[in-house]
């Protein structure tokens, strides 16, 4: 029996080499300690707390990801650009490989390597850093990380649909149908930022270069989604007048989530297909007014939902997740079964051994030892079956994400003489109540940056 056992075992190591942990290292009750501070208006405070997580954090992008945006928030504007740069680093070193370069993920699951973080958050770090460059007065490179933002998507399509195109090789050759258990929504490609463009328009409209920021008003004009949020008046501001316009960065961006789907498999040999999708938040903000002490006020317009830029870009890599867990899945689980087929057999063998060594001394050592037999082979059976179950547990789609950037953006604008003015901008909320940010002292001139960066994560 001891014996039998020790095969079994020996037909589990291959299990034991397939596992691989399946988190961030941050608990879920850490995480949501910190998005409380955010919706408590202590963004500071938010700030320390990531901080006080470092050690946990497996991944570097993730750890600088969300202590940037933890820092923005917090107004803390060179620490932010200083870690989003951290974090557009590790992007750079991690994502540099390809899908056939990445063997341990190929063979085990993504939580094998670092995480390279997705094109959308690549990208919002791109127009992130450079909000908190022009809130410091750096417009030069501002206008930098905005330029590195437009690229980013130019060949990921293109990256995505060679990738595609090897995996597909190796799964037709498991399967004549391999997108046969890949449901999903349509949804649209994602093309370009409205955030990006805004930031943009802002920053040639007030150089006075009029043809550029038109152009950036026509792209966002041009989109698919909040295309009337900005008006030609910001562009064609009256002759004396400054422009001063608000972004407003409002609630927590959704989840991913892994689907999983179990393909049959001939004699027994089932595995697990999952990929990651997206699920979206909601806010409890209803509306956003931006109020100038000379009494002129504004409600801002969404401009961009960055839920939905999150959707549209796991949407088009979801085909490359989905072969790359259809292929690791069948592997894992062909390999796993031979070796436990192996264990098995020899636990036959070495069952029927015992028994026929038992009947040629008498017949009650042939009745014990045919007892023994069958509780052998059922407890291989269930060894077999449980390596399994177990070697499919290691394929899970990865859900690692960056936890604290924001739902939506608004903006508005207001058409102001030169001067000091006192601004508040006020949240409301859909219980009724009202969340209030107040800007003192803030003067409004020709040659200023004149932009009002808010945000409430409610």
């Amino acid at each position: 029996m001891k014996r039998t056992i020790g095969f079994i075992v020996a037909g589990l190591i291959l299990v034991l080499l397939f596992s691989c942990a399946s988190s961030t290292g941050v608990s879920k009750s850490e995480y949501a300690k910190t998005q409380n501070m955010m919706k408590a208006d202590d963004a500071a405070m938010s700030v320390a707390s990531i901080k006080s997580q470092a050690d946990s954090y497996k991944d570097k992008v993730l750890y600088y990801l969300d202590l940037g945006m933890a820092q923005l928030y917090a107004g803390q504007y060179q620490e932010a650009v200083d870690s989003f740069a951290v974090a557009q680093d590790a992007i750079d070193e991690y994502g540099i490989a390809s899908v056939s370069e990445n063997v341990e993920a190929l063979l085990v699951n993504d939580y094998s390597i670092a995480y390279p973080g997705e094109k959308y958050e690549e990208l919002l770090v791109n127009i992130f850093s450079a909000i908190a460059y022009y809130m410091m007065g750096n417009e030069e490179d501002a206008m930098v990380e905005l330029r590195q933002a437009e690229v980013i998507y130019k060949d990921f399509k293109a990256n995505m649909q060679e990738q595609e195109g090897f995996l597909e090789k190796l799964v037709l050759a498991i399967t004549p149908n391999p997108f046969r258990y890949l449901d999903v929504p349509k949804v649209k490609d994602f093309t370009g930022s409205n955030l990006a463009s805004y930031m943009s328009l802002i920053m040639y409209r007030n150089n006075n270069d009029l043809s550029n920021a038109s152009v950036d008003l026509n792209r966002i004009k041009g989109s698919d989604s909040y295309a009337g949020a900005v008006k030609e008046d910001e562009i064609n501001v009256e002759s004396g007048k400054v422009r001063v316009n608000l972004v407003s960065f409002e609630g927590l961006i959704g989840q991913k989530k892994g689907i999983q789907v179990m393909v049959p498999g001939s004699n027994g040999a089932n595995h697990v297909v999952s990929w990651p999708w997206f699920e979206p938040s909601t806010s409890q903000i209803k509306s956003v007014t931006l109020t100038c002490s000379n009494g002129q006020s504004v409600n801002t317009a969404v401009l961009e939902d960055f839920n939905d830029i999150a959707l549209r870009a796991l949407a088009m890599e979801v085909k490359v997740s989905y072969l790359k867990s259809f292929y690791r899945g069948y592997t894992k689980v062909i390999a796993a079964k031979a070796a436990a087929d192996e264990a098995y057999e020899a636990a036959v063998k070495a069952a029927d051994a015992a028994y026929s060594a038992a009947m040629s001394k008498n017949k009650l050592a042939g009745i014990l030892a045919g007892a023994a037999r069958s509780s052998a082979l059922d407890a291989a059976e269930d060894a077999r079956s449980k390596a399994l179950e177990e070697v499919n547990k290691t394929e899970v789609a990865d859900t690692r994400m960056g936890q604290y950037l924001p739902a939506r953006v608004s903006v508005a604008g207001l058409s102001l003489d030169p001067g000091t003015y006192d601004f508040t901008v006020t949240y409301k909320l859909s219980g009724g109540s009202d969340i209030v940010r107040t800007f003192t002292g803030v003067e409004v001139s020709e040659g200023k940056s004149n932009l009002i960066f808010a945000s409430c994560a409610k």
